[in-house]
């Protein structure tokens, strides 16, 4: 095996896979790399695909696992335009090669034997919407200091992101944004609207830097991110399961 990509976009994906997982597994198949993985609480999920065009050199391989931690700290004060590679032949005994043009790092696949089974469910969205990703960063932030939870609900031509207190003796502040929606892909079926964890909700759309992001969202259903990074070559989608009230 032998691929040959980008510093900078090897950064881009592995930011995204660090969101929700220490360790992941590569999948090199025919029309690109693939990876698939989820949170030990399986809270959070994130599916990226990065297509062959990516890459400078690509050959199809089994699967390899990669540690996220590790992978930082090889990319870390390489230049962005470098190349990075990684490198598997019959006589390296398992081993695995990271490479690019001023470092090499031999190592072990990580043992992603105890990792959690990553598989995209089948989930049927109310509503689909485009709206800026940097408003939706900034309505998260606004939440922070005062809750761990938010709700997104879209209804009609806007996307709202809020968090109320849960009865009238609660000092904590009632806070909603509105954020416009920029597209619509699929017709107004009425409000859609759900709550999540604030951690893992500001985390995921914090590491976007797409411009924009479309949300899928239900009635008490899971939330999707969907974007491209690097160059529009790669896609990622982060799948968020809702809040469970507690009485």
């Amino acid at each position: 095996m032998k691929i040959e990509t980008t510093v900078k976009t090897m950064k881009e994906l592995r930011e995204l896979v660090a969101v929700l997982a220490d360790e992941a597994v590569f999948t090199f198949g025919p029309a690109g790399l693939g990876i698939v993985t989820k949170d030990t609480a399986h809270v959070g999920l994130v599916s990226i695909g990065l297509a062959k065009e990516a890459f400078a050199q690509y050959d199809d391989a089994v699967p390899v696992g990669v540690d996220m931690d590790m992978l930082k700290s090889f990319l870390d004060h390489l230049d962005d335009d470098a190349p990075f590679g990684i490198l598997q032949t019959e006589d390296m005994k398992g081993r695995i090669q990271l490479r690019s043009k001023t470092r090499t790092l031999d190592v072990k696949p990580a043992d992603t034997s105890g990792l959690p089974d990553a598989k995209l469910p089948r989930v049927t969205f109310d509503r689909v919407v485009t709206v800026p990703t940097a408003e939706l960063r900034c309505a998260l932030e606004a939440i922070k200091p005062f809750h761990d939870h938010a709700t997104l609900a879209v209804r009609v031509d806007e996307l709202r992101v809020l968090s109320v207190s849960r009865n009238n003796e609660d000092e904590l502040p009632s806070i909603q944004t509105t954020i416009p929606i920029l597209d619509a892909a699929c017709p107004d079926k009425g409000e859609a609207k759900s709550a999540f964890p604030l951690d893992y909700l500001y985390n995921m759309v914090r590491a976007i830097r797409s411009e924009n992001v479309t949300v899928e969202l239900g009635k008490d259903k899971p939330v999707s991110f969907k974007f491209t990074f690097a160059g529009g070559r790669g896609s990622c989608l982060f799948m968020l399961a809702p809040r469970i009230e507690t009485q």
